[in-house]
């Protein structure tokens, strides 16, 4: 016995309308992820694999799979369509994808994010260089020195501001760094405030150049000579004064102010002076 013609074109009816309803899928991935999407009896991309916050790949020819990337840092919910060929009529096909928010770690931003640099900065001065960050939720950030770091008791930083200071003023003539060459090494975080696993590290090695400092008087800053009057019976005295240079300059003296009730003048010139 076979099917009426009336019974076939039921069956017709019906497998027509099936094939021209829009199937929707969803999916659901974190931010930042691939995801893989099946797209049996593949035709075409309605809009040409694109989406309003990411990208979907031609499907595989073996495995009808496309790779679904969503733009980065986004979270939220996106969708495409395609549209297959099957039972001898295009169907539309939406597949909506719920892009799950991840908290993502701090970044510094200093120096274009470099993970390690290099500066100089002449001796006597504290202040190296203010480090910032940035984190893509907007959470509050926390700077620190990690205490591994091999010159870590010298250094200073603000946990605000990224500002970070040498504890001494450096001294080039007599180094202090770990190598005693005057090249400072120090690794700075960035962390999440109260959050410290979510963090960035930056490695920063600070080399302290010479500058010229000036030379220094050797014991005292003043010094008191008695004579008496007219230089009898106790006569001047050339006062016990000396001086060094940390640079090894060859050192000239001279008066800078003149006696109040007589002169001075300075026979010899080298140090010490007389």
């Amino acid at each position: 016995m076979y099917p009426s013609f009336k019974s076939l074109s039921l069956l017709a009816v019906v497998l027509g309308l099936f094939n021209l309803c829009n199937i929707a899928l969803s999916e659901t991935v974190d931010e930042d992820t691939p995801l893989s999407v099946s797209l049996p009896d593949f035709l075409r991309f309605a809009l040409d694999g694109k989406t309003s916050h990411g990208s979907i790949s031609m499907p595989d020819p073996v495995t009808n799979s496309s790779t679904y990337i969503p733009d980065g840092n986004f979270s939220g919910t996106d969708s495409f369509t395609w549209i297959s060929f099957l039972g001898g009529l295009e169907q539309n096909n939406t597949v909506t994808i719920i892009v799950n928010q991840i908290d993502d770690p701090p970044v510094f931003t200093s120096f274009g994010g470099a993970s390690s640099i290099s500066l100089s900065v002449k001796e006597n001065q504290k202040s190296v260089v203010d480090l910032n960050g940035t984190d893509a939720e907007s959470s509050a950030l926390s700077y620190s020195i990690d205490p591994a770091s091999v010159d870590f008791s010298l250094f200073d930083i603000n946990s605000t501001s990224g500002d970070i200071r040498f504890k001494y003023s450096p001294d080039y003539e007599r180094p202090l760094d770990a190598d005693a060459n005057n090249t400072y090494e120090v690794v700075v975080v960035v962390s999440e405030d109260g959050n410290s696993s979510q963090k960035d590290t930056q490695s920063i090695t600070v080399i302290v150049t010479d500058d010229n400092d000036p030379p220094e008087i050797i014991g005292r800053s003043a010094v008191t000579v008695s004579m008496d009057e007219d230089g009898n019976p106790t006569s001047w005295r050339d006062p016990d004064l000396n001086a060094s240079d940390p640079d090894g300059g060859i050192l000239t003296w001279s008066i800078l102010s003149n006696a109040s009730n007589g002169t001075a003048t300075i026979t010899s010139t080298s140090n010490p002076p007389s």
